[in-house]
């Protein structure tokens, strides 16, 4: 027999989560997602699916109180979101997603089942297998043409003639790339959403590595990037902001260290999130789909 329970306690919702999630990915960790919801509060929404009393799937969802629609735990900035069920159980996965009957807005999930992968495709997610290389230099032996190769070499020569110097984990400088962004990208910036500033800051805080990475160029300044390292060993690169006075190669540089850095602290994955973005084909990193589900009542 099959029944559902709604759950709309947040220590309930906590502990059914954690029997769920296989807890590797930054994006499977309670934690994580907490530090996003708690400072854009939503009611949460947990669907538990039963099959003769076993719990057997979670749909984790919360509804948005600003926009009233349903939405994956944590918010809009989450991906590799997911409908959990217990393994072996994944076509289980089609029967959530009828249960719905709100209006629902869910993007960027992941999921090999027919149902997940019959459903639009929102986005990619693009990454770099770290174990197809050891060095950059063999990244861009592997993945440019003799042209591009010399064109990335160039612009990695070019900042260095700047005078860079790069500053690990100097905390402050978050401050930096919340402005930076801003600057770069007004309204459109992550860091314009109510709660965002305040969950990177707390971000930071997380029991995983941090790489706080602060890019000066004559002691000035320039460019700030935020990764963490997940439990599952990827190198999850978050965000960046880059100073309107920067010169026009320091994003790529910024880029290309961070894909350094994953390699040389033997990171399984580069992950740089989902959308291009304007270089992320450019840089010819692999990418898998991502989907999205909406429902009107």
């Amino acid at each position: 027999m099959i029944r559902f329970e709604l759950i709309e306690d947040l220590d309930v919702a906590k502990e059914v989560w954690n029997r769920f999630s296989p807890s590797l990915s930054l994006y499977d960790l309670w934690d994580f997602r907490y530090i996003f919801y708690k400072y854009k509060p939503a009611k949460i929404q947990f669907y538990v699916l039963y099959e003769n009393d076993s719990p057997v799937g979670l749909f984790p969802l919360q509804k948005n109180l600003e926009d009233g629609y349903l939405e994956f735990f944590g918010g809009s900035y989450m991906e590799n979101n997911q409908v959990f069920t217990r393994p072996g159980d994944e076509s289980y996965r089609e029967t959530l997603y009828n249960q719905i009957t709100e209006l629902t807005h869910l993007e960027y999930i992941i999921g090999d089942d027919k149902a997940t992968q019959a459903l639009p495709i929102m986005d990619d997610k693009y990454f770099l297998t770290c174990s197809k290389v050891n060095t950059l230099e063999d990244y861009f032996q592997n993945y440019f043409s003799g042209e591009t190769r010399g064109k990335m070499r160039r612009k990695m020569r070019h900042i260095e003639a700047e005078g860079i110097s790069i500053v690990k984990n100097k905390l402050e400088t978050i401050e930096n790339l919340f402005q930076f962004n801003i600057d770069n990208f007004a309204e459109r910036s992550t860091f314009h959403f109510v709660g965002r500033k305040e969950s990177f800051r707390e971000l930071l805080t997380l029991c995983l590595p941090v790489y706080l990475l602060s890019f000066y160029i004559k002691d000035v300044l320039m460019g700030v990037s935020f990764s963490l390292l997940g439990k599952d060993n990827t190198y999850e690169y978050l965000n960046l902001g880059v100073s309107r006075e920067a010169p026009k190669d320091l994003k790529s540089y910024i880029h290309l260290k961070n894909i350094e850095t994953a390699l040389l602290d033997k990171a399984s994955i580069f992950n740089a999130g989902c959308s291009d973005c304007g270089w992320k084909e450019l840089f010819h990193l692999e990418k898998t789909p991502q989907y999205k589900f909406d429902k009107m009542p």
